[in-house]
C-alpha cells in the first residue's frame, strides 16, 4: 500500500522527488508511516493562490502546493478525517468533497473541514455494505454532486445519491 508518492517539478516532469522528502537542512521529515495514501487530487491555484494536491489518508486529509518539489514536500493537515474510498474524492471550484472513514459526505474549504451529509442521509450512507465502501464513486456536473453507491445487501453500485450544490438538498435515485 502506498505510504508516499512522488512529484515533479512545475516544466522538469522527469525531475522527481519522494513526498514527503526531508528539506535541504535534513531537520524536517514527514512521514505517513502509519497511515495508507486513498486518494491524490490536483487542487487549482484559486484555492492556495499556487497550484496544489490534497492527499488523502485513511486517516486524514492534507494540502501540499507550490511549483517546486521542495515546496510540496511540506504537507499541511486540513482535516482529521480520512477516507476508505478513494474514488469518491472530488474537486469543484476549490472545494474538496469525499466519503470520510466515518462514513459522511464531508467538504473541505479554506481550512476548514465539515461534514455535508451529518444527519441529512446518515441511513444511506451507514448502510453501504463494509467491502463495498473503496467503490463509492462521485463526480460533479451542473453544480451538482453525484455519489455512486452500493445500497445495503447489494454487490455493485446500483444508486446514484445526488446533493444540490444551489439549493443544498440531496435525493436519491
Amino acid at each position: 500500500a502506498a505510504r508516499g508518492f512522488y512529484a515533479s517539478e512545475l516544466k522538469n516532469p522527469f525531475r522527481m522527488a519522494t513526498l514527503p522528502a526531508m528539506d535541504q537542512g535534513g531537520t524536517t521529515f514527514l512521514s505517513l508511516n502509519s497511515e495508507y495514501i486513498k486518494a491524490i487530487v490536483p487542487v487549482p491555484a484559486t484555492q492556495f493562490g499556487t497550484h496544489g494536491v490534497i492527499v488523502i489518508t485513511d486517516q486524514n486529509a492534507y494540502a501540499t502546493y507550490g511549483n517546486l518539489a521542495s515546496d510540496l514536500s511540506r504537507l499541511s493537515r486540513i482535516s482529521s478525517y480520512g477516507s476508505l474510498s478513494p474514488y469518491s474524492a472530488v474537486e469543484h471550484k476549490g472545494v474538496l468533497y469525499y466519503l470520510d472513514a466515518d462514513m459522511q459526505l464531508r467538504y473541505v474549504s479554506g481550512g476548514a473541514s465539515q461534514p455535508l451529509s451529518r444527519g441529512r442521509v446518515d441511513d444511506i450512507l451507514a448502510g453501504i455494505p463494509g467491502g463495498r465502501r473503496q467503490y463509492v464513486t462521485s463526480c460533479f456536473h451542473n453544480e451538482t454532486l453525484y455519489l455512486g453507491y452500493t445500497p445495503s445487501a447489494g454487490s455493485s453500485n446500483s444508486k446514484v445519491l445526488v446533493w444540490d450544490a444551489e439549493g443544498n438538498a440531496f435525493t436519491t435515485d
